[in-house]
């Protein structure tokens, strides 16, 4: 699999002296998702069991990637998503077909 961590998420990474990051899904609840997989991506260690996680590394981080999710052309995008005046790691290109 192929990691790329957009210069704007290793800035956030780096505020938070953070050297690992968890890419894992939980199921959005509202009237547009239907309960489809979303990304939830933090800095930091997976907070329940590693077994369900392949570990990569890249650019000097240690990514934990939930085992269950599928991306596009096997590539994943860390980047940063802004909502208002808040800034939250992200995922990019899930491959919801493969999920």
């Amino acid at each position: 699999m192929k990691i790329n961590i957009s210069r704007e998420a290793k800035e956030y990474l780096d505020k938070k002296s953070a050297k690992e990051i968890t890419v894992e899904t939980f199921a959005a609840q509202s009237c547009c998702t239907g309960g489809m997989p979303m990304p939830s991506v933090y800095p930091g260690p997976p907070k329940t069991n590693t077994k369900s996680y392949n570990v990569f590394n890249e650019d000097g981080y240690k990514i934990y990637i939930e085992n269950v999710i599928k991306f596009k052309e096997d590539t994943c995008n860390i980047d940063m998503e802004k909502y208002l005046f808040a800034k939250n790691l992200t995922a990019l290109f899930f491959d919801y077909k493969h999920m």
